[in-house]
């Protein structure tokens, strides 16, 4: 398989979005173009990153080629968001990935309350633009793999797998802390519950209370983990894992939980 350096010359293919369309782009393709930028000068991709990612978890490669691509994709695209009209465009299949990419994260963003967008019909718009922009990613691929061959075109796309790895962990993931990266929102979970059974066995060993067994103590962490993404607890994940008060909540709730089973045993 031949290791590329730069970018050959890819076939565009054109599409044409209507304004709403544009709009449900953009708030998803802007952090990717952002965290390019920032990553060319030198500085962390994201100002604000959530913390607490399992280290384990695949952050894909940073491919400068592709960064700029993206940034040329974001810059081509501006003079079309707002302007309130259809708009053309010439697109390769790499772009077209990247704008469904961006559809995506639009889409989290939305249903997570970080942002708002005009109209009430977010699902059915963004599931059409998603089969339009598959729909042109695939003749722009088989156009490519026509003038370049199949070869060229599967190292391009192994590079860009690699790469939008990296963009859903250091661009599109959400503000609220929780990983967007396709595939690991099970394995997210268990981090998260691995990590407040900790402090939670911490808290118990330094008021001398001994802890329940695994199995419970892992049952109550899970109601607990529940109840503070549920808002009940007062504050959000990140702050019952990391916080001095987040742990005081998971002692309080597992000796209150445990009091109160032994009390209904006793009766």
């Amino acid at each position: 398989m031949p290791t590329l350096v730069e970018l050959p010359n890819l076939p565009r293919v054109p599409v044409r979005l209507t304004a709403t369309q544009h709009d449900t782009v953009r708030p998803g393709l802007l952090p990717i173009a952002i965290a390019c930028v920032r990553s060319r000068e030198g500085r962390f991709p994201r100002a604000e990153m959530p913390i607490l990612f399992d280290p384990a978890l695949p952050t894909g490669t940073y491919e400068p080629t592709l960064a700029e691509k993206m940034i040329r994709l974001w810059s081509n695209a501006y003079p079309s968001f707002g302007s309130g009209r259809r708009a053309r465009s010439a697109l390769d299949f790499i772009d077209l990935s990247a704008c469904a990419l961006g559809v995506r994260a639009t889409a989290r963003q939305l249903r997570y309350g970080h942002i708002k967008l005009s109209g009430t019909r977010h699902a059915l718009i963004r599931r059409r633009l998603l089969d339009l922009l598959e729909r042109t990613r695939r003749r722009a691929m088989r156009r490519a793999q026509k003038e370049l061959g199949p070869e060229v075109v599967g190292e391009l796309q192994r590079r860009w797998h690699g790469f939008a790895r990296w963009l859903s962990f250091y661009a599109t993931s959400c503000r609220c802390g929780k990983p967007l990266v396709p595939g690991l929102r099970y394995r997210w979970r268990h981090f998260v519950i691995d990590s407040a059974v900790e402090v939670a066995r911490k808290e118990q060993a330094e008021i001398g209370v001994e802890a329940p067994a695994p199995r419970e103590l892992r049952r109550l962490v899970r109601l607990a983990v529940s109840a503070s993404r549920r808002g009940r607890a007062g504050w959000g994940i990140r702050t019952l894992i990391t916080k001095p008060e987040g742990g005081r909540y998971l002692q309080h709730f597992i000796l209150q939980r445990t009091t109160n089973h032994q009390r209904e045993q006793s009766l």
